[in-house]
């Protein structure tokens, strides 16, 4: 696998800032907070985030140098959040200073897997917002009082001007298979954060060596339209997929594109998704590691070098 260390970046959780909307002088600055995600391998993935605090020391829990940003329960089916954001907090005003911690404390979740015969829930005990039927527990040890840590690029300087802080709640490195064979499900909230100035967009483009022709099946044309995009973390559970984009040839130049949005620096595996029944090879193997820095957009071309139904 190649590795790649790229001058733009994925932005998934970010904040940033707006210079021009001074706000209280120095004395305070307003705080809004987004939340997205990449969707994973399940039917639903919901969570209960019940509170969000700052932390002015990066060490410390000590409750009274917590700033709360909300304290109203949110529930939010994390899937939902693919490309897209939630407002969880909205023009918060905050104290200025230095914050070494964003926590999120989260009540409860469950997730919906697809089975060959149906589905199947897992759900953290008692959880008021999962479904009746529940067919196993979803384990989140990390869940507690204190909250789960975003993962910070540095501290957040809040300095009277108004900052907007976008989150990714990872659902491919947040969900996992329980260590031995019992069957059963982890929580392991995954979060991270980046300046909003280093959200960026991931376009990959795919194309068919010269002369090469895909091969039917069952009777039927396929073309590069059939192929997915898929991204995950780096420290995702290997039996959970990531956000799956389709390629589409929408400018008619015979180059067929993925487009990813909101995803935040980091490592990352990209995979090469080909329809069911075909086999492929590429101009490079996958998964195929990236590493991405804050920048503006990330583009990666691939080559299908060879093609043949599956026998």
């Amino acid at each position: 696998m190649r590795k790649t260390a790229l001058s733009a970046a994925l932005a998934a959780m970010v904040f940033g800032t707006a210079c021009d909307s001074s706000v209280g002088g120095n004395d305070s600055g307003r705080l809004t907070l987004l939340l997205t995600d990449a969707p994973g391998d399940f039917q639903e993935a919901v969570v209960t985030i019940s509170s969000i605090y700052l932390q002015g020391d990066a060490n410390s829990d000590n409750e009274s140098g917590r700033v709360m940003l909300r304290t109203g329960p949110v529930t939010t089916d994390l899937l939902t959040l693919a490309n897209d954001v939630a407002t969880l907090v909205d023009a918060v005003e905050v104290p200025a200073g230095t914050y070494g911690q964003l926590r999120f404390v989260i009540d409860g979740g469950y997730v919906r897997i697809e089975t060959e015969t149906g589905s199947e829930v897992y759900s953290t005990p008692g959880y008021s917002e999962a479904p009746a039927v529940v067919d196993g527990e979803l384990m989140c040890p990390s869940c507690g009082t204190s909250g789960i840590k975003v993962n910070l690029q540095g501290n957040l300087e809040v300095d009277g001007t108004a900052e907007t802080l976008l989150v990714d709640f990872d659902v491919s490195e947040t969900f996992g298979h329980e260590a031995g064979a019992s069957g059963g499900w982890v929580m392991h909230p995954s979060l991270k954060a980046s300046p909003l100035a280093a959200a960026a967009s991931l376009k990959v483009s795919l194309g068919l060596a010269g002369g090469l022709t895909l091969p039917l099946l069952s009777g039927l044309a396929v073309t590069l339209g059939d192929f997915s995009a898929e991204l995950k973390g780096a420290l995702a559970d290997p039996s959970v997929s990531g956000e799956l984009v389709s390629f589409s040839d929408t400018d008619g130049d015979g180059t067929f594109e993925a487009k990813f949005s909101n995803v935040v620096p980091g490592d990352y595996q990209l995979f090469l998704r080909a329809p069911a029944g075909l086999n492929f090879t590429a101009s490079v193997a996958f998964p195929f590691d990236l590493t991405v820095d804050a920048g503006g957009t990330v583009a990666e071309s691939f080559t299908i070098t060879g093609a043949s139904a599956a026998s």
